[in-house]
């Protein structure tokens, strides 16, 4: 009776463990998605605005490109371009974590005052590093929400950047 009931728990067990990890037994590979996010970033100290694309590698690696605008404050603009890798850790049916890497590319823009014709703009093009954490929150089968930080080394110009955004599998 004891080998019954003992075995009894043990496959309960291993059915609950295969349901709860079910995420990290899906496959992914080759899955595509496309997203819209909104960002705040420290040194150009306001909001942007951009889109990405998520691609799974394998089910855990994806890559993950983006281009963000910010908004002209100030007579001074910004645009950036990343392209990021993910290490998908799946925590649970809905959720996951993912530490990130990538490259950075982005043009800083001054403007002048026009007081004198022979001002002009002031573009600055930078190349950089991320380095960072997300967290994804899968809404239902096909979207997701997801929130990062990440540090954007840039010569003269490293700042946090924080990213909070919603994307759809298709």
């Amino acid at each position: 009776m004891k080998i019954k009931l003992l075995t009894r728990n043990i496959l309960l067990l291993a059915a609950l463990l295969l349901f709860s990890t079910s995420k990290s037994l899906a496959q992914y590979n080759g899955t595509f998605g496309m997203g819209a996010h909104l960002n705040y970033a420290t040194e150009i100290a306001r909001p942007g605005i951009g889109l990405d694309i998520h691609y799974y590698l394998t089910n855990n690696f994806r890559i993950a490109p983006s281009l963000t605008y910010y908004m002209s404050v100030k007579n001074k603009s910004m645009w950036n371009i990343d392209g990021d890798v993910h290490y998908v850790v799946p925590i649970g049916t809905q959720f996951s974590f993912y530490p990130l890497l990538g490259l950075h590319f982005s043009e800083w823009k001054n403007m002048k005052e026009l007081s004198e014709p022979s001002d002009k703009n002031i573009y600055n093009k930078r190349l950089g590093l991320n380095a960072g954490l997300g967290f994804q929150y899968d809404l239902s089968y096909k979207t997701r929400a997801t929130f990062e930080v990440k540090y954007q080394s840039i010569k003269d110009y490293s700042q946090v950047a924080f990213m909070l955004g919603v994307g759809f599998w298709l």
